[in-house]
């Protein structure tokens, strides 16, 4: 029984380095710098006094 729950443990711990492997790669590719994204400005035609 203790070797049955030494094995799931290891297991456990092999696939959180995988997702640790596998977040890293995610994050080399994102770009380094982020530029927000600007939302354009929506009158709508009731809103005629706004600018």
């Amino acid at each position: 029984m203790l070797r049955e729950k030494e094995l799931l443990l290891a297991e456990k711990d092999k696939r959180n380095e995988d997702l640790k492997q596998a977040l890293l790669l995610i994050e080399s590719n994102l770009p380094t710098t982020q530029e927000p994204v600007e939302q354009p400005v929506v009158k709508k035609s009731w809103q005629f006094w706004k600018k």
